[in-house]
C-alpha cells in the first residue's frame, strides 16, 4: 500500500479527499495535515509516496511546500488542488515536475480518473526498484562470494570499472557465520524464517548469503544501539535451539570498518568453525580466539595412547574410565588438529570391531561415518562408550554372568516396546548377533525373546484397557502394532477375549487368563 499525505486548512476538504480514497478502496494509506510546516515535518517522520495539497493555505502555500517536499524526496508524486480562478497561477508548478492537479470543487470522475494515473505510475516506479533490489542484492552476493572463495581484494577491485560498484564492502560492520550439522536450507524454508527474525528482533540493516546446504552468513551494515554484536548472538542462538533443533555454531568476528578487516574476517570466522570440534560453546569469538598451531598437551597426548593400549589389551573397563578422563581433559581452547583425534578413534574403533565380529560391514560403516561427522569430543566418547559396554558385557558372560545381558536386553524391551522393535533390532542396539542374543536370552530366562516382547506388548495393552477410555486403534499403537486386526488376533490368543469383551467385562473374568 502506497502512503499519502493530503493537506488543506479546510477540515472539510481534508476529509472528504480521505473519505473519497477509502469509499473506492484505493490502494492508499492516508495522513493528514493542516498547513504546509506540518506537512513537511510529517514528510520528515515517515515515507510519504503521494502528496495531495491545496495551493493557499496560511504559513506556506502548497507550491512552496511542494518545492521543498520534492527537493528532499524526488520521487514522491504530487497533486495540486486548486480553485478556478487560481489555475493559471497553478500552473507554475509545472516548472517544479508537477503534472497532475485536481480544480476544486473535486468531483468525482476526476479525482479517480487523477488517482488512477498516479497509482500506475507509483507501481511501475515500485516494480523498477524492486528490480533494481534484486540486482543490487545479486551484485552483493556475487562479490562477497568471490572474496569467501578466495579472491584477492586487489583483483576484485580490478574487476570492477568503477570503484562505487564495490564501495558497499566498507559498509559492513560485523560479520556471523552459521554452520549447522543436518540443517538443509535448500529442502527446507530455514533460511527465509532466518532472515525474517533478523529483521523482525536486530531492527539492523544486513545481507543475509547462503554459503551452501547447511552454512550462512550475516553481514551487518550497522552496530545495535545496546549490547553489542555479542548479545545479538546470544538472542540468534536461542531462536536458533528452539526453532531448528539442530545441532549449529554460530562464529562472530570482531569489529569491522573497511573492506580489508572484512577479508580478514572470513578467513578468521573459517577457523574458527573449522576447530568448534574443540569447542563447548555454541557462539565462537574471532576476537578471542587462542593460537591454532598449538600443540597437543601431555595430558591429552597420553590419555589418547592409553586408550589404544587399553583397547587393544581388552581391558575394557579401564578403556572406559580412560575415555571419560579424555572427554573431560578436553579444554574449551583449540588444542590441536581434529582430525588428528578422529583418526585416533577410528584406529580404536578397528581394534574394538576385531572383538566384535558380529556387526555388520554396514554398521561398521556407519560408525566410521559418524566419527568424522562429529562435531565435539564428548560425540565421539558417546559412540566408543556403548561398544567398550558390549565388549565388558561378554567378558562378564564368559565368565559365567551371562543375565548381565539378558537384563540390558529386558531393559531395551521396557524402553522401546512402542516402536517397531524384534530380534534383530534389539540384537544391533547391544552389539551381538540375533542367532547370539537369542540362545542367551533362552538360555537366562527359559524363553523367546520374541515371545518376551509379545507379553510385555499384551501387559502394557491390559494397563491401557483397565485404566483408559483409549479408542482400541490408539491403545494398538500406543504398544508397538501398526495393524489393528493382528493386535486383536494377538490379544485373543493371550486372553481368550477381544480386547473390546475385555474392557467390557472389567478385566475380573480374564484375569486368569494372563500369562497364558
Amino acid at each position: 500500500m502506497f502512503q499519502t499525505l493530503i493537506v488543506d486548512d479546510e477540515r472539510i476538504e481534508r476529509e472528504g479527499l480521505k473519505k473519497l480514497i477509502q469509499r473506492f478502496q484505493l490502494p492508499l494509506g492516508v495522513r493528514l495535515a493542516t498547513n504546509g510546516r506540518e506537512a513537511l515535518d510529517q514528510l520528515q517522520a515517515r515515507r510519504t509516496d503521494l502528496l495531495l495539497t491545496d495551493v493557499r493555505m496560511p504559513f506556506m502555500d502548497g507550491l512552496e511546500l511542494s518545492k521543498k517536499a520534492l527537493a528532499e524526496h524526488p520521487h514522491l508524486k504530487v497533486v495540486l488542488i486548486s480553485g478556478f480562478s487560481e489555475f493559471e497561477y497553478a500552473r507554475t508548478a509545472l516548472q517544479l515536475g508537477i503534472r497532475d492537479y485536481l480544480l476544486k470543487p473535486v468531483q468525482v470522475s476526476e479525482f479517480l480518473s487523477t488517482m488512477g494515473r498516479v497509482i500506475e505510475e507509483l507501481e511501475a516506479g515500485a516494480s523498477q526498484k524492486e528490480e533494481q533490489r534484486l540486482r543490487d542484492q545479486y551484485m552483493r552476493e556475487h562479490t562477497l562470494m568471490m572474496l569467501v572463495n578466495g579472491m584477492p581484494l586487489e583483483s576484485l577491485r580490478q574487476r570492477f570499472q568503477k570503484e562505487e560498484d564495490i564501495r558497499f564492502l566498507d559498509s559492513y560492520r560485523c560479520v556471523f557465520m552459521l554452520e549447522f550439522e543436518n540443517l538443509c536450507f535448500g529442502k527446507s524454508d530455514a533460511g527465509e524464517r532466518l532472515i525474517a527474525y533478523l529483521e523482525r528482533e536486530t531492527g539492523l540493516p544486513f545481507d543475509f548469503i547462503y554459503l551452501g546446504d547447511s552454512s550462512g552468513m550475516i553481514l551487518f551494515r550497522d552496530a545495535p544501539s545496546a549490547g553489542g554484536f555479542a548479545a545479538v548472538a546470544e538472542r540468534l542462538c536461542g531462536w536458533m535451539a528452539s526453532v531448528f533443533g539442530y545441532v549449529f555454531c554460530i562464529a562472530v568476528s570482531g569489529s569491522i570498518s573497511r573492506a580489508e578487516e572484512l577479508v580478514r574476517a572470513f578467513g578468521q570466522l573459517e577457523a574458527l568453525l573449522e576447530n568448534r570440534f574443540f569447542s563447548q560453546s555454541r557462539i565462537l569469538y574471532a576476537n578471542k580466539q587462542t593460537d591454532f598451531g598449538s600443540l597437543p598437551t601431555k595430558l591429552e597426548e597420553e590419555l589418547l595412547e592409553q586408550l589404544q593400549t587399553m583397547v587393544a589389551g581388552r581391558c575394557f573397563s579401564q578403556a572406559k574410565e580412560c575415555l571419560n578422563r579424555l572427554r573431560d581433559a578436553f579444554p574449551s581452547h583449540i588444542p590441536f588438529s581434529h582430525i588428528y583425534v578422529k583418526s585416533v578413534f577410528s584406529k580404536i574403533l578397528a581394534e574394538i570391531l576385531k572383538d566384535l565380529p558380529d556387526v555388520s560391514a554396514q554398521r561398521s560403516y556407519q560408525l566410521v561415518t559418524k566419527i568424522y561427522k562429529a562435531g565435539a569430543i564428548s560425540e565421539l566418547a558417546d559412540l566408543i562408550l556403548p561398544l567398550l559396554e558390549a565388549l565388558e558385557s561378554r567378558e562378564d558372560l564368559s565368565a559365567g554372568n551371562g543375565s548381565r545381558i539378558s537384563e540390558l536386553v529386558k531393559q531395551y524391551v521396557y524402553a522401546h516396546y512402542k516402536e517397531d522393535i524384534s530380534l534383530k533390532s534389539v540384537a544391533s542396539a547391544v552389539f551381538l548377533s540375533p542367532q547370539y542374543l537369542s540362545s542367551v536370552f533362552k538360555k537366562e530366562t527359559g524363553g523367546g525373546l520374541a515371545k518376551f516382547i509379545k507379553d510385555y506388548r499384551m501387559k502394557k495393552a491390559q494397563e491401557l484397557l483397565r485404566k483408559t477410555n483409549q479408542k482400541i486403534h490408539v491403545i494398538c499403537t500406543e504398544v508397538g502394532y501398526s495393524n489393528e486386526s493382528y493386535f486383536c488376533k494377538s490379544f485373543r490368543e493371550c486372553f481368550g477375549v477381544s480386547p473390546e469383551k475385555y474392557r467390557l467385562q472389567g478385566a475380573e473374568k480374564t484375569e486368569g487368563g494372563e500369562g497364558e
